[in-house]
């Protein structure tokens, strides 16, 4: 899994915005692309590439009248967009041994979570500040404080570290 950008001069065309665009190496006007590609040796062979239409443009309906965007496509994020474009690949019979994608997928626990929901290896980039957790770690009810704010999330039965610990 991978995603491709394409930068752009204006802001007109569909899903232009200003975010990370890999091929200039920083934030700029583009458009983002979601790639599923199966690699086997050294041959990539793409097998689907989808728009990845930022929030923003999903809910502005003037920007979307004027570029003609169909009502059926609202906002998914590129982790969504990925798994969907994995299922159809299995639903059409093609079988592959691992997903690899970078840390811009890897630091999605619902990307990862999908991924293994659906039985399939896989290794992903992580961001050095990323928490890791023993393979026996579990997750508990965060306690209710008396007063103040609820807890929101479980609590870890053991300390995280961060990758750039690790290594």
């Amino acid at each position: 899994m991978d995603d491709t950008a394409l930068p752009k001069q204006g802001k007109h065309s569909v899903g232009v915005k200003r975010q990370h665009c890999g091929v200039l190496g920083k934030q700029a006007n583009c458009q983002v692309l979601v790639s599923l590609t199966l690699a086997c040796k050294e041959v990539p062979v793409p097998i689907a590439l989808r728009l990845y239409l930022p929030e923003d443009w999903a809910q502005d309906q003037t920007r979307r009248a004027a570029a003609r965007v169909p009502e059926s496509l609202g906002f998914e994020t590129k982790g969504d967009i990925a798994l969907a474009q994995i299922d159809a690949a299995l639903a059409d019979g093609v079988r592959f041994g691992m997903v690899l994608a970078d840390a811009g997928y890897g630091s999605s626990a619902a990307f990862r979570a999908g991924l293994t929901q659906r039985g399939l290896q896989w290794a992903v980039g992580v961001q050095p500040t990323q928490k890791v957790y023993p393979v026996d770690v579990e997750l508990s009810v965060a306690v209710q404080p008396p007063v103040g704010r609820p807890a929101k999330h479980p609590r870890p039965s053991a300390a995280g570290v961060s990758v750039a610990q690790m290594i």
